[in-house]
């Protein structure tokens, strides 16, 4: 037993440096001679190994570090001191995780650090020197989250706000989109509201929504509604996501939804007309025709709605057009393939041509509409010109095929065709 109680004293002599180690390193302190006390604790780890493992050789480091660091005179004449406080902080931590030479000493080390990192990161922020803004916000950040962790401002705060968001903000700027989409998930994970840290949720859904992310993006966009329940931004997220992510079976059940809801925009039934008209390849793999064309209708009717909504929308209108001038063209293309002197097939024609004189009152009812609501704009944007263009054309297609129709069956037809295609032709 003795032996072992020995061999326990042995080592524990071997594992500590005696207050004497400290002296110098104190009183020189205590003086107020940082500088001095720098060089007495670096001799301390210089010599004596045992210091790798001592908390208050640690714990000494970081002070003296921090209130070098503190001083803007010393900053510069020991540069490195404030990467050296921050670590031996973290490393007395991690040594003496009960805190207690920190507490007998006072918390001074804490906002030496914490306060001298977010000033130099704010200085480059004001400068727009985003990285190094960022890598300096980034200590006092983790300090930041220290403080409140053991709530030493004795305000039980869960967060540090003003430093999250700070970190957050340079992250975002320096196009570090992950580091700061994993800084601002903590400010939204304890959903903190109010019209000021609206950007937050507006940054996060937008990200997973880049980035593909369904279960981030659900999660955060749920948050954002649930904060923000009157923002229309989020809805627009939610069909920009699901026109990209999901399967068109997944649209058609959001759309019936949403129409039941009652609450559809204009805008909104163009983004679900666009979903329902542009068809992917994995879904279209699985659909034959007549599914296909379904769907076109149910674009087109989205559409149509839309412009109902909103009489001044012609691009709403132009889509509708466009719905059924598409269909007029596979009706011709089907006539085509139908050429033949049988009965059966010269039926088949009829029967096609009807359909296709159908259509083609249809699109140009709606192409019509949008040409007179485009036409009439003063300021158009560039896909206003373009549709407007588009459409001149397809109406001055659309009536020389009807007044090709009529000739020699009806020249009043002819007459009131042949009027329209000169006055849309002239305009191509």
């Amino acid at each position: 037993m003795k032996k072992v109680m020995l061999a326990f004293s042995l080592l524990f002599c071997l594992g500590t440096i005696s207050a004497q180690d400290f002296k110098k390193v104190q009183t020189s302190f205590i003086l107020k001679k940082v500088e001095d006390s720098k060089k007495e604790i670096d001799a301390v780890f210089a010599k004596d190994t045992k210091a790798q493992t001592s908390a208050e050789a640690w714990l000494w480091r970081a002070r003296i570090n921090g209130a070098i660091f503190a001083d803007s005179a010393l900053r510069v004449k020991y540069p490195g001191v404030g990467p050296d406080a921050f670590a031996s902080f973290k490393k007395y931590l991690e040594l003496e995780p009960s805190k207690k030479l920190l507490n007998e000493a006072n918390l001074s080390v804490v906002d030496q650090i914490y306060v001298t990192y977010f000033n130099i990161g704010r200085s480059y922020f004001d400068r727009e020197q985003w990285d190094s803004s960022l890598a300096n916000f980034k200590v006092s950040y983790e300090m930041g989250d220290l403080i409140t962790q053991n709530n030493w401002r004795n305000n039980k705060q869960v967060i540090d706000t003003f430093t999250t968001l700070f970190t957050g903000y340079a992250a975002q700027n320096a196009k570090k989109s992950d580091e700061a989409a994993a800084i601002y998930q903590k400010f939204a994970d304890l959903k903190i509201g109010g019209k000021a840290y609206e950007g937050v949720y507006d940054y996060l859904t937008r990200h997973y929504l880049n980035t593909k992310n369904k279960p981030m993006f659900e999660k955060y966009i749920a948050i954002a509604k649930e904060l923000y329940p009157e923002q229309p931004l989020w809805k627009q997220m939610e069909l920009a996501y699901a026109e990209d992510n999901s399967t068109l079976a997944e649209k058609m059940k959001m759309f019936t939804e949403a129409e039941a809801g009652g609450k559809l925009t204009a805008e909104d039934y163009i983004t679900y007309g666009n979903m329902f008209f542009n068809i992917n390849k994995d879904d279209a793999k699985s659909m034959d025709s007549t599914q296909i064309a379904e769907t076109k209708k149910k674009a087109g009717a989205a559409f149509q709605k839309a412009y109902e909504l909103d009489k001044n929308n012609g691009i709403a209108a132009y889509n509708a057009g466009i719905v059924y001038n598409n269909e007029w063209n596979d009706l011709r293309e089907r006539y085509i393939n139908n050429k033949g002197a049988s009965p059966a097939l010269k039926a088949k024609r009829d029967e096609i041509d009807k359909q296709s004189a159908e259509v083609s009152t249809k699109a140009i009812e709606w192409l019509e509409k949008a040409y007179t609501v485009l036409d009439a704009k003063a300021e158009k944007s560039r896909i206003e010109k373009n549709s407007l263009t588009t459409a001149v054309k397809m109406l001055a297609n659309l009536y020389e095929d009807k007044m090709q129709k009529s000739k020699g069956k009806s020249p009043a037809d002819y007459d009131k065709f042949e009027k329209k295609f000169t006055f849309y032709n002239s305009k191509i």
